[in-house]
């Protein structure tokens, strides 16, 4: 009896040092491919669109493949720009390969594009669909380089002519309505409606603010946080919204209400928290559900004031609402915003939009 037990504790004995032994190997092979996975990421290098020949411009009108693709370097994906910024590029990019009857793609070499794709596929994933995955071959492709300038529209009616199979255009941003505006609005309103996340689902089922349906309803778009610190940009001024919002309250002398969107709610309820002539609701959308935003702006927003006029969120909250005569922007020249050295006003904000200015020494808000 005594020697089987003392059998039974060198067994237990022998199979915990077996087991120590298999979690110490587990561990170093861990370390190891983690170690590995670092190195890899090290030195892997970006990928060189520089190799890919650059348009000469020539005219070919006899066409050599059946099938012609369309892709970009697709600067604000791979910078991680915020949802409004990809929006831009990614939905600029479609506009034109629609233009040149190209199909567009994403070229699967470019890894880091490849890997940067998980806020339009969460948000937008209907977007992404009508993209190809495809590597890009060298020698069957050609480059278009635009200025890397944010809000301007920059085509060459010399790209119809292009016939090679993979046609790359190079920029950054392409912050421009003019690109985009030909696929029709409401298939730009069905691509931002199309996520199935349940997140988002859940959050404006539950925790979005409820709608007064029977009020006229007055979306304001408020920008601070970075854009106050990043020396580009001017965020949005406390005196201007105050005095636009009232502005826009007498305008509409309608049963109004407002609803106030922002990367800073609490600053905003702090500033807002006198204004009594009309009722004021603070969305506080958290930020990797920014999508919901938009969709509430399709479905409610009878009016869309931009406090902050280089704001891409802010103009596509403008741009989605329901009456584009009824969108208002802050004069960008008026401001120390520096994107208004490389934006083309007829290129950034459509012409139905509504330039809002300020006089300095009352403050009073007046129309273009």
């Amino acid at each position: 009896m005594l020697a089987n037990k003392v059998q039974f504790t060198l067994l237990n004995n022998t199979t915990m040092l077996k087991s120590k032994t298999n979690q110490f190997r587990l561990l170093i092979l861990f370390l190891i491919l983690c170690i590995n996975y670092i190195i890899f990421c090290r030195n892997r290098k970006p990928y060189d669109y520089s190799n890919i020949p650059v348009n000469q411009f020539t005219c070919d009108t006899k066409s050599h493949h059946r099938d012609k693709f369309l892709t970009s370097n697709f600067f604000t994906l791979k910078s991680s720009g915020g949802l409004g910024n990809q929006l831009f590029e990614t939905f600029s990019i479609l506009g034109i390969a629609k233009n040149l009857q190209r199909i567009p793609f994403f070229n699967t070499k470019d890894r880091d594009l490849i890997e940067s794709m998980e806020l339009l596929s969460e948000n937008v994933p209907r977007l992404l669909e009508d993209f190809l995955l495809l590597p890009i071959e060298i020698d069957n492709a050609t480059r278009f380089v635009q200025t890397y300038t944010c809000c301007s529209y920059e085509t060459h009616p010399l790209l119809k002519c292009e016939q090679s199979k993979y046609l790359v255009i190079e920029g950054a941003y392409f912050q421009s309505f003019k690109y985009f505006e030909h696929l029709g609005i409401d298939n730009i309103k069905n691509y931002i409606t199309s996520s199935k996340s349940e997140f988002i689902l859940n959050y404006e089922k539950h925790e979005m603010i409820p709608v007064e349906s029977s009020k006229f309803k007055i979306c304001v778009h408020i920008r601070r946080g970075d854009f106050l610190q990043d020396q580009v940009h001017e965020g949005s001024d406390s005196r201007f919204i105050r005095n636009a919002m009232e502005f826009l309250r007498k305008k509409f002398e309608k049963n109004t209400i407002f609803y106030v969107f922002g990367n800073d709610p609490k600053w905003v309820e702090e500033e807002l928290k006198d204004l009594t002539e009309a009722k004021i609701e603070i969305m506080r959308t958290p930020p990797n559900l920014a999508i919901a935003d938009l969709k509430f702006s399709i479905k409610h927003c009878d009016s869309v004031l931009i406090t902050a006029p280089s704001s891409t969120f802010g103009w596509w909250l403008g741009f989605l609402s329901k009456n584009q005569e009824n969108v208002f922007y802050r004069d960008i020249y008026e401001t120390n915003d520096q994107v208004k050295y490389e934006l083309s006003v007829d290129d950034f904000y459509p012409k139905t939009w509504n330039k809002l200015g300020m006089r300095m020494e009352d403050g009073e808000i007046f129309g273009n």
